[in-house]
């Protein structure tokens, strides 16, 4: 099976990035912490619900904050997350993540992002720099904190990027493998059904006069897909929402010009393509009337 996948969905993590930093960098609503004894501080100040408010005189101090307090709520989840973009869940948690971590290998999600992390805006990088750069401060902050299954790994910004891809991956693996099915071939892997929706409210039916954007994107109460909520306001990064531990900017959520949100349906970004082997020599596959040797890759 190929899809064409590989540099689609990696201009696709840069494009999102780009986009919900777009959305993320407008506006500037009044803080009280921007003013007064605080100003130029970066802070990180809770509410009654334990929600996380960050305050930071620029933009890479308040990303390095978000870290920081992403790792204070979420570490064990953050950390997990980043062993699934790895594909080592199984050397931590046992057989029953072996398929899982293949198909994560397969894809060479970490040596993608190893291979092209220039390739991405260079504020971009500065950003996940500064992030990162809060969660390592966390984990030597507190050693006492840190898993013992999480060993002597150092997390690093290709992490963070091969997360993400293990995350959207499923949506164009789902349609790769609804495709064999529509062929008549019954896959070995099987991909967990997603679904989510959301909803506008016109500003003439509501009471504010305003639109209402209700997000609903199904993920779950515990686990790899747990949303941490958070509210941030450093230089011209200005927002509240919701992210995957693991992961910077905000997914959905809103600042005070928009709001933005993610759901299913997106377009078809996979097709599958079937191989002739050679019957004298199965590493050799037929292209365009000659044999070519296939790649061979441990992992």
């Amino acid at each position: 099976m190929m899809t064409r996948c590989g540099s689609v969905r990696w201009v696709s993590f840069v494009a999102l990035n780009l986009a919900l930093a777009a959305a993320f960098f407008q506006g500037g609503l009044a803080q009280a912490a921007a003013a007064g004894p605080e100003a130029g501080k970066t802070l990180i100040i809770r509410d009654e619900y334990g929600v996380p408010h960050l305050y930071a005189p620029t933009v890479e101090r308040g990303l390095y904050a978000m870290g920081y307090a992403q790792a204070e709520d979420r570490l064990e989840e953050l950390l997990k997350n980043y062993l699934r973009g790895l594909g080592e869940m199984a050397a931590a948690f046992g057989v029953s993540h072996l398929r899982d971590d293949v198909v994560c290998r397969m894809w060479d999600h970490y040596g993608m992002a190893q291979r092209n992390f220039e390739r991405i805006d260079p504020t971009v990088r500065r950003h996940m720099e500064a992030f990162l750069a809060g969660i390592q401060d966390y984990l030597r902050d507190h050693p006492e904190q840190v898993p013992d299954w999480w060993g002597a790994r150092r997390v690093d910004v290709y992490m963070q990027i091969a997360y993400s891809r293990q995350f959207m991956w499923g949506w164009p693996l789902g349609q790769a493998l609804s495709d064999l099915r529509a062929a008549g071939v019954e896959p070995d892997l099987q991909v967990d059904l997603r679904s989510s929706n959301e909803w506008v409210v016109g500003p003439q039916r509501t009471s504010v006069g305003a639109p209402i954007l209700l997000i609903d994107p199904h993920l779950s109460w515990w686990g790899a897909q747990r949303f941490w909520e958070f509210r941030v306001h450093a230089g011209t990064l200005h927002g509240s929402g919701f992210t995957l531990p693991g992961l910077m900017y905000i997914g959905l959520g809103h600042n005070d010009h928009l709001a933005w949100a993610m759901t299913t349906g997106g377009p078809d970004t996979a097709d599958i393509y079937e191989l002739t082997l050679n019957p004298t020599n199965r590493l050799e596959y037929r292209y365009d009337g000659t044999w070519r040797k296939l790649s061979e890759r441990a992992i």
